[in-house]
């Protein structure tokens, strides 16, 4: 506890910061490194999201792994996949949502829902444990 509560002090300091801005930098600069952490560093993004808004934002629903059973994704990106609108589709696994699959899926074939993407990440996570009973898609 005491050292979580010094780190918390340490990186509010302008000093430290600079520090890290510093480091941060200097590992971008490496080879094979800098595609390893900037591609580590919007993942992490993803999840917290930032001041801007962005991260997993839209929550939608598939139909995974087979017709008639759905499974709680992200909508992260829209594509042109051969002249068709396709829709990269995260799927966090449970309990830990940091793992999961990438689905690429024709935008017709996925459903939006009315979510925040916080109540999604807590049914995914508690694995539908407190869920509310009842779930819409938007309209």
């Amino acid at each position: 506890f005491i050292l979580i509560f010094f780190v918390g002090i340490l990186s509010s300091s302008s000093v430290v910061r600079a520090f890290i801005k510093y480091i941060e930098q200097f590992v971008e600069r490496l080879p094979l490194v800098n595609a390893i952490y900037r591609t580590s560093k919007q993942v992490s993004t993803a999840f917290t999201g930032t001041k801007k808004g962005g991260g997993f934002s839209r929550v939608v629903a598939i139909e995974y792994p087979k017709e008639s059973v759905w499974t709680i994704g992200f909508l992260t990106n829209i594509i042109d996949f051969d002249g068709v609108e396709h829709g990269y589709v995260y799927m966090p696994s449970t309990p830990v949502p940091n793992t999961g699959w990438l689905s690429v899926v024709p935008m017709t074939k996925i459903k939006s829902l009315d979510l925040t993407a916080e109540q999604a990440m807590r049914i995914i996570v508690a694995g539908g444990l407190g869920a509310s009973e009842i779930l819409k898609s938007k309209k």
